[in-house]
């Protein structure tokens, strides 16, 4: 980007991009749960809209940013209550993957700094 932006508008499309990663996951989340094809199709597409939409705030900011993991609790907790599935459950697989990420993320970063000599 050859102008400068002020730090307000970097916030703004950093937070918008937050939002646009977050509700990419939320649609697939939802996509999930609905039962007809056709509806199915048009809610992964929207998703697919949103990860478009992140990919090209993350030009701007050069910022790559995970979903807020606070709003998916929350939709798996609704989720829950809503399809009367067991919260417990749900949750423990949810913290499962997010600690699964996290530690084969650090995995990464630890062997990149190793055998390349890159601080990340």
């Amino acid at each position: 980007m050859s102008e400068k932006i002020s730090e307000k508008t970097y916030n703004k499309l950093l937070s918008d991009q937050q939002d646009e990663i977050t509700a990419h996951y939320l649609y697939h989340k939802i996509a999930d749960f609905v039962k007809d094809k056709e509806n199915k199709e048009i809610i992964r597409q929207v998703a697919e809209d949103e990860l478009k939409h992140y990919n090209q705030l993350k030009e701007i900011t050069g910022k790559e940013l995970k979903p807020e993991r606070f709003k998916i609790f929350l939709f798996n907790y609704y989720i829950s209550v809503a399809k009367d599935y067991n919260f417990k459950k749900r949750f423990g697989e949810m913290a499962a993957i997010s600690l699964g990420v996290a530690g084969i993320s650090f995995l990464i970063g630890v062997l990149i700094k190793q055998f390349i000599g890159v601080d990340i």
